[in-house]
C-alpha cells in the first residue's frame, strides 16, 4: 500500500513524491498523488518532517531537471503544488476540521491574482497566450477569424481558472492524504468526515453576492469577482459530491449509483459538475442530509432523530 510505504521513512516519502511528480508529466492527474504524499507526512508526522520531504524532493527534481532538460524550473512548479497541501495538512492535523480546512484553502486564489498583477492584468495574459494562439491556428484547431476572440475570452478568465484549478487539485490531494491516513490509523474515519463535509452559511451569503455581481451587474469586468465566483462553484461542487456520497451510502444500491455519478463526471463533466455544485449550494441553505435522516423511519417505525 502506498500510504504504508510513505510512512516507513523520509527517503520513502521523498521517493514517492518524486515518482508521482515525474509520472504526472505523462498523466497529469497523478500530481494529486504526489501532493497527497506531502499531505500525509504533514498530517501524521508534523510540520518539520513534511517540510524536509518537500525541500529534499524539490532539490532532487532540480538536479534531475538541470541534468536532463537543462532547466531546474520543474522543482519550482512542484513547490507551488506541494506547499499548499503541506500547510492545509497541518491545519487539519491540529484542527481536526475538514470543512474549516477546505474553506481556508480558498485563499489559494490569491496566488493567480498576484500573478495577474505582475503580468499587468488581462492584457498581459493575452500577450503570454500569443504563442498558443499562433500554434492552434497553424494546426487549424482554431479558425483564424475565431482565434483572437477565443484567446481574449481565455485571457479574461485565465486567473479564475488557475485559482479554481489550484484549489481543486489541492483539496483532492488533501482528501487523498486523509483517506490514506484513515486506512492506516482510523479505518472509516475519512468516510465519516467527508460525508459530513459542509461549508459555513457565511460562505453561502458571499457566494450569492459574487454570483449576483457576476450575472446581474456586470461583475465580469472585475477579476476578483470572476475568481471568487468560479472558486465558489468548485467548493460547492465538493459539497455536492459529499452530499451524494452521504445520501447514497444509506441505500443498498448506493455504490452502483455512485459509479453512475462518476461516469457522468467523465462523460458529461460540465453538466454533472454544475448539477453537483447546485446540490451543494442548496445544501448550504437546507441541510439535505439532515432532512433525509428526518424522513427515514427508525426500527420502531417512528421518525428518526436529527442528530
Amino acid at each position: 500500500m502506498i500510504a504504508a510505504f510513505v510512512m516507513r521513512g523520509r527517503l520513502q516519502a521523498v521517493g514517492a513524491a518524486i515518482l508521482f511528480a515525474l509520472l504526472a508529466l505523462l498523466f497529469p492527474p497523478l500530481v494529486i498523488a504526489s501532493t497527497a504524499v506531502i499531505g500525509l507526512v504533514a498530517m501524521r508526522r508534523g510540520g518539520r518532517p513534511g517540510l524536509e520531504v518537500i525541500l529534499l524532493s524539490a532539490l532532487i527534481l532540480a538536479v534531475l531537471g538541470l541534468g536532463f532538460f537543462g532547466n531546474p524550473s520543474f522543482a519550482a512548479v512542484s513547490l507551488v503544488v506541494w506547499l499548499p497541501v503541506w500547510v492545509l495538512g497541518l491545519v487539519l492535523r491540529y484542527s481536526q476540521n475538514l470543512s474549516l480546512t477546505v474553506q481556508l484553502a480558498l485563499l489559494l486564489g490569491l496566488v493567480p491574482l498576484a500573478l495577474e498583477f505582475f503580468v499587468s492584468g488581462t492584457e498581459g495574459w493575452g500577450e503570454l497566450l500569443g504563442p498558443l494562439k499562433e500554434s492552434l491556428e497553424k494546426s487549424q484547431v482554431l479558425p483564424p477569424d475565431e482565434g483572437a476572440e477565443v484567446m481574449a475570452w481565455l485571457a479574461l478568465w485565465l486567473t479564475a481558472f488557475m485559482g479554481a484549478g489550484l484549489f481543486l487539485q489541492t483539496c483532492l490531494g488533501l482528501f487523498l492524504a486523509r483517506s490514506w491516513q484513515a486506512k492506516l490509523y482510523n479505518p472509516g474515519g475519512f468516510r465519516t468526515e467527508f460525508h459530513a463535509f459542509r461549508v459555513s452559511r457565511t460562505l453561502a451569503y458571499a457566494a450569492t453576492l459574487f454570483l449576483l455581481l457576476l450575472f446581474l451587474v456586470g461583475g465580469s469586468q472585475w477579476s476578483l469577482v470572476r475568481l471568487a465566483a468560479v472558486m465558489m462553484l468548485v467548493i460547492y461542487f465538493l459539497q455536492g459530491l459529499a452530499v451524494m456520497h452521504a445520501l447514497l451510502a444509506r441505500s443498498r444500491v448506493g455504490e452502483a449509483w455512485m459509479l453512475g455519478v462518476y461516469a457522468l463526471l467523465v462523460f458529461a463533466l460540465p453538466y454533472m459538475a454544475m448539477t453537483l455544485a447546485a446540490t451543494g449550494f442548496v445544501d448550504a441553505w437546507w441541510d439535505l442530509r439532515k432532512a433525509d435522516r428526518k424522513g427515514r423511519p427508525n426500527d420502531a417505525g417512528d421518525a428518526g432523530d436529527d442528530d
